[in-house]
């Protein structure tokens, strides 16, 4: 599996990555296929692009395509985002306590403002330990029965 995203199912933009994409063989179709006919192939097309992007490490395949006007980004492992300096810079990893008073690392607060930052208030919870506190607020009962979701 590659870990890249990429956009190409608008016409100028499946030009570029057919153009592009000249090293790889694509599914039988005409050149520049409306649409609609590409979406009909998506699956071959998918397998296509699978079958050359993973032959090659994903630095080179965003090279590749950027340089071929393609949108295309990198998909983040949790391992990458904490790693990120812009993540880092941004502090959009902070760093709490769960309710024991051990540390941990969790998402912050999104969207950042400047006049009206925000700061978590609570440590995190338990598993489970707010649940009848939030949906009771909302009015879901506390108990359920097999036959309520049957």
């Amino acid at each position: 599996m590659i870990d890249v995203a990429l956009a190409g199912i608008g016409d100028s933009l499946f030009r570029r990555l057919t153009r592009a994409s000249a090293a790889t063989t694509w599914p039988p179709t005409p050149p520049s296929p409306a649409a609609t006919q590409r979406v009909a192939h998506v699956a071959e097309f998918d397998s296509a692009i699978d079958a050359f992007t993973v032959q090659h490490p994903i630095a080179e395949v965003i090279a590749w395509l950027e340089a071929a006007g393609v949108p295309v980004g990198r998909i983040y492992s949790i391992a990458d985002i904490a790693a990120d300096p812009q993540y880092q810079a941004r502090e959009m990893i902070v760093q709490t306590a769960n309710a024991d008073g051990a540390p941990l690392k969790v998402p912050s607060i999104v969207p950042k403002l400047t006049a009206t930052p925000r700061r978590r208030l609570h440590p995190a919870s338990r598993l489970r330990e707010r649940n009848a506190e939030v949906l009771g607020a909302s009015g879901w009962p506390r108990r359920r029965r097999a036959r309520d979701f049957a």
